[in-house]
């Protein structure tokens, strides 16, 4: 790279990581370190339709229960969500969405949330085991009121630290046809070392504006 350019490129850096030290105060080491959290949103809308959903996206692995697969489905009459959702059914034949799916998270995650799809009936429809630290926390059931829309938010944003989520006990009549799955949305926890040089390299940063200042 040419001297000038990388001069340029440096001051750029320089700049923002000034920009981050901010807060750092001149009577003390005081450093405001702000919370570094990135969602991530899997819709299963860039997978071919009847695809098995497993270890496509780094950040979770799908499965299900002995001889069940999740698949991509294509969907219709949704309000919220289309072209595609994952739907569980047995590994050789046609799905119906009353399989248990099951989703082991590559990282521990918070603010999960996502959405049930054509919950047709009333009353408790399925149940969420909620693992936390890879111990189950809670169970939960999903239960539909009398007026509630088709699709459902599922909101287990409480929960922190969540490093499985069990979906299981869906109601199996003929009103209700099965439940879609749509729209996984979480926050990777970052890992401690990860913390820990952000930190210290922006403790660093903030010692060299202060030495700075008094030259």
């Amino acid at each position: 790279m040419h001297y000038s350019c990388a001069r340029s490129v440096s001051g750029l850096l320089l700049s923002l990581l000034v920009a981050a030290a901010a807060e750092f105060t001149a009577t003390g080491l005081c450093l405001a370190v702000p919370a570094m959290a990135w969602a991530t949103v899997i819709t299963f809308d860039d997978l071919p339709e009847g695809t098995t959903v497993t270890n496509q996206y780094a950040e979770a692995m799908f499965s299900s229960s002995a001889g069940n697969v999740n698949s991509a489905l294509f969907v219709a009459g949704s309000a919220y969500s289309q072209p595609y959702i994952i739907c569980s059914g047995p590994a050789n034949a046609e799905a119906n969405c009353i399989e248990d799916t099951y989703i082991d998270f590559t990282l521990p995650v918070n603010n999960l949330t996502f959405w049930a799809i054509l919950v047709d009936t009333t009353g408790v429809v399925a149940q969420f085991n909620i693992y936390e630290n890879g111990a189950l926390a809670a169970s939960e059931p999903l239960n539909k009121e009398s007026g509630q829309p088709l699709d459902l938010l599922v909101d287990l944003s409480a929960y922190t630290n969540v490093t499985r989520l069990e979906i299981v006990n869906i109601v199996d009549n003929p009103a209700e046809n099965g439940i879609g799955w749509d729209s996984f949305t979480f926050e990777p926890v970052p890992e401690p070392g990860s913390i820990g040089l952000l930190g210290l390299g922006l403790l660093s940063l903030a010692c060299w504006r202060r030495v700075s200042a008094n030259r």
